[in-house]
């Protein structure tokens, strides 16, 4: 891993808990709904780890059957572009259930959110994609 990459993942890592932008308001979000955004995020992390590590190995041509399945970014996505796609989409997606959705639904869409990286996070660990940081 480069240093652009530990510097890039440790500033991602830090400004998301730090961020008010990014942080719910005590008075807007109940607690329980706080921790299962923290998880759906930590889910999020480990899926653009993976993601890398799947673009390593198709650069090395150790794994070349491996393919991006989301089709926003492409089969053979650059580090660049995964980075992007993830900001861009966590931005939308924390947007949405801070202003859009509140109560049951936030609840309910954070469950959904959680089981759908869930899903993908287990599709790629069992497709030989694992993630490690390393500093």
């Amino acid at each position: 891993m480069t240093t652009f990459f530990k510097i890039l993942i440790s500033a991602i890592l830090i400004t998301a808990g730090s961020c008010d932008s990014l942080r719910a308001d005590i008075s807007d979000w109940e607690k329980h709904d706080k921790r299962l955004y923290g998880t759906f995020m930590t889910l999020q992390v480990i899926d653009t780890l993976q993601t890398r590590n799947m673009i390593k190995c198709q650069r090395d041509f150790t794994c070349p059957y491996l393919k991006e399945g989301n089709p926003l970014i492409g089969p053979y996505p650059s580090n660049k572009q995964v980075f992007v796609h993830k900001f861009m989409a966590n931005v939308l997606i924390y947007d949405m259930l801070d202003k859009r959705v509140y109560g049951k639904g936030r609840r309910l869409a954070l469950y959904g959110l959680i089981l759908v990286t869930a899903v993908t996070v287990n599709s790629n660990h069992n497709n030989g994609l694992s993630f490690s940081i390393r500093f």
